[in-house]
């Protein structure tokens, strides 16, 4: 924690604001010492745990190029395992990344309160007219009567006011509307920023939906024996798994879609075993051909982009914030969720190029030497599910953001306007 004073000695009884990036907004709106402030830092309006924000993170990143990895591999060689495990790090990084900009994007609207408070402008820097000297005291704890002082030149700055609770309030609703890439997009570059982003963003996840419902559609015909239902083509198949995807319309908050999460967590172990399972059993007739580096320098890139793919959880990262009962905790959460999808892909990439070599296709089950076996049905079936399960995952974000932009929430039945 750092306690800054611009401009003179420190005011009595440490009135100063209390800076505490990365953790919730309502810590930064309020005053040093406030009894309101207590562990405000630790939480957020959310009711998800981390625990529940983690699984919603895999279920979204875990999906259908889970299958597609082992082909992969056999396109890129070995090199495409360590390269995998580097993409993992640089989607995390850039991840966290993402959640401080969320953080520090509400940092900066809570300055451009105090500013238009003490009568500069809001949302920008008061001009400099000279410099001055910053005096800054390292955690707050005097050692031998003297604080720790850091000074700098910094630009002058209107003089701190004591905070209110109504000032408190108003900092606190300025942070609260800060809670997507598209109120990141506004503070770097302004209205076209937020539309730039929020178009890019929204549209993506509502195609990644409606892939997973036609995927869901054509899995449905694969498993239904030709012939035992006449009425079903892939018309029909769409029509009826759209039905049965409207429920979702009752889930309003990723909180309450974490119960969906657990499950299709369960799925997907339950997919990554009968693989394994599979493909140890059923081994290629003739020996398997490796290599360490591909060759064709196009399959090698198509891998690439294969593996990059195989990490877009990058859309949901704010809906994922914002759900989370304890936003401070987002960072470690990442992390050990990464870490979390290479215990998926690692064995799944490693198993299938080891075993089936160059000869490994994608989906994996249409390998030649499993495409006949007994399971193949048992994997579309697990691989159904996890599309159904993760559809109201993906669609969450663009959904809320229609019913805020229709005001559905300040209706008075919500919940029917969701109907």
């Amino acid at each position: 924690t750092l306690h800054v004073f611009t401009g003179g000695a420190p005011p009595p009884g440490g009135s100063a604001m209390r800076r505490r990036f990365g953790s919730d907004q309502s810590a930064d709106a309020l005053p040093a010492g406030s009894e309101e402030q207590g562990e405000a830092g630790a939480g957020g309006e959310g009711q998800s745990s981390t625990a529940g924000a983690a699984f919603n993170m895999l279920c979204v990143v875990v999906g259908t190029g889970l299958l597609q990895l082992p082909y992969g591999v056999s396109q890129s060689g070995w090199i495409g395992v360590p390269l995998l495990v580097m993409m993992a790090a640089m989607a995390c990084y850039t991840a966290v990344i993402l959640g401080k900009c969320l953080h520090l994007a509400r940092a900066r609207a809570v300055e451009g309160l105090e500013e238009e408070t003490a009568g500069g402008s809001c949302g920008l820097p008061s001009p400099a007219s000279s410099s001055d000297t910053s005096t800054i005291i390292i955690g707050g704890a005097l050692a031998a009567g003297a604080p720790l002082l850091v000074q700098s030149p910094v630009r002058r700055r209107p003089p701190a006011i004591p905070m209110t609770g109504a000032t408190a309030a108003a900092s606190a609703a300025a942070c609260a509307h800060i809670r997507s890439y598209g109120d990141i997009g506004h503070c770097a570059f302004g209205l076209v920023g937020r539309w730039f982003v929020v178009v890019q963003m929204h549209l993506t996840l509502v195609m990644v939906g409606t892939i997973y419902q036609l995927l869901a559609s054509i899995n449905l015909l694969q498993m239904v024996s030709p012939g035992s239902v006449g009425w079903l083509d892939e018309t029909r198949s769409a029509l009826l798994l759209g039905g049965l995807l409207w429920f979702h319309v009752f889930l309003t908050t990723l909180s309450e879609v974490a119960v969906l999460s657990y499950l299709n967590i369960c799925i997907n172990v339950a997919l990554l075993a009968v693989v394994i399972a599979q493909a140890t059993s059923h081994p290629p007739s003739n020996p398997p051909s490796h290599v360490l580096i591909g060759p064709n320098t196009r399959a090698f890139g198509s891998a690439f982009a294969s593996f990059g793919f195989a990490y877009g959880v990058h859309p949901m990262i704010p809906s994922i914030i914002e759900s989370m009962r304890t936003p401070s905790h987002f960072a470690p959460m990442a992390i050990a969720s990464f870490c979390g999808v290479l215990g998926f892909y690692l064995p799944m990439v490693t198993v299938g190029y080891s075993i089936y070599g160059d000869g490994v296709a994608s989906p994996i089950y249409e390998t030649a030497a499993l495409r006949q076996a007994p399971a193949v049905k048992v994997i579309i079936g697990f691989l159904s599910a996890h599309l159904l399960m993760a559809y109201p995952i993906v669609l969450n974000p663009p959904e809320r953001a229609l019913e805020a932009a229709l005001g559905v929430e300040q209706s008075k039945r919500p919940q029917l306007f969701r109907i």
